[in-house]
């Protein structure tokens, strides 16, 4: 039988009622979960590591980087690891993992939508298809993913869309990897890109970077508030291809003026953001005025990037190339 180690970190997967905190909250230990699938131990070895019983919004860097280490540990002695995490940041985790994840063992990343206590509880179903594919010599050399509701995606492409729906999780723009089916992962294809750093960026604090999204009416008073409490990076979450009102672009050419890296997403689930348009607030002005555009990522996943780009002092050059290309050299 495969080695197989599951991290628990918390989530809903691990949630009950509790009248104390009047809703749903992390209760389980790993081997209550695990022991709701009594078929795991009859097709796997299995290790059951608790990292903790964190919500989904308590992740923080710090946290993901700790459970880096333990993943990395456990790769050196199993065939794969799934890592239970909160739905509400487990895109966010498993990218972040994805940045710094060099073996070709892999990596998948599980959740559920609904509590224990619920009569319809994924959090079973779920673990299983996540054990079958971090189990299998098909996954190797995939990277991270993520696995719910019997579908594959990669930690790049996988967002969640929809608040509690159990087919939440999504690759908007280029579908799922693969499926599990009959208890077998099923591959349709690689990632479409996958986006890589050495691990020189993990010898320096990441920088502080914000997110903020563009609306009828912003007029660039967040940008520069922003930019007057210290941080070295925006994620931008434009309209469109990638525009903003003209106030909003003003505050963005003195963002870059001091030299604060601006990065230009889309909110719009699917499509390529570009600098297609030349009015004022358009993309071809902001391009021309520095701001580096993100092509297929969406705002969360290349806030993680950049913070660690600029943490690492890598050059504006050396950004735009990473976003454009997945990595660095």
């Amino acid at each position: 039988m495969k080695r197989v180690a599951i991290i628990f970190t918390g989530g809903t997967i691990s949630m009950t009622h509790a009248a104390a905190g009047g809703g749903a909250v992390p209760t389980l230990s790993g081997a209550d979960i695990a022991e709701s699938v009594p078929e795991l131990a009859h097709r796997f070895e299995i290790s059951n590591l608790d990292f903790g019983k964190f919500p989904g919004p308590h992740m923080t860097v710090a946290r993901v980087l700790e459970l880096r280490a333990d993943v990395e540990r456990a790769l050196q002695d199993h065939a794969g690891v799934v890592v239970s995490h909160g739905t509400d940041t487990l895109e966010e985790s498993a990218f972040l993992l994805d940045l710094f994840h060099g073996s070709d063992k892999p990596v998948v990343f599980v959740g559920a939508m609904r509590t224990r206590d619920e009569p319809s509880w994924d959090g079973p179903v779920n673990l299983l298809a996540a054990c079958l594919v971090a189990a299998s010599e098909r996954a190797r050399g995939r990277g991270v993913m993520a696995v719910l509701n019997n579908t594959i995606h990669a930690a790049s492409e996988v967002t969640k869309t929809s608040t509690g729906a159990l087919d939440t999780f999504v690759s908007p723009e280029c579908g799922p990897l693969g499926i599990v089916d009959l208890d077998e992962p099923i591959f349709y294809r690689s990632a479409i890109q996958r986006y890589r750093l050495p691990d020189s960026a993990l010898s320096a604090p990441p920088a502080r970077v914000e997110m903020l999204a563009a609306h009828n009416g912003s007029d660039g008073s967040l940008v520069d508030a922003c930019v007057e409490s210290g941080i070295r990076g925006l994620v931008v979450q434009a309209m469109g291809r990638g525009n903003v009102p003209p106030p909003m672009f003003a505050a963005i050419e003195r963002a870059i003026a001091a030299d604060v890296a601006v990065l230009i997403c889309s909110r719009c689930w699917g499509g390529r953001a570009a600098p297609v348009y030349g009015y004022e607030g358009g993309g071809a002005r902001l391009r021309a005025a520095g701001a580096i555009y993100v092509p297929s990522l969406d705002a969360a996943k290349a806030r993680l990037a950049l913070s660690f780009l600029r943490g690492g002092n890598f050059s504006r050059d050396q950004i735009e190339h990473f976003f454009q290309t997945g990595g660095v050299d």
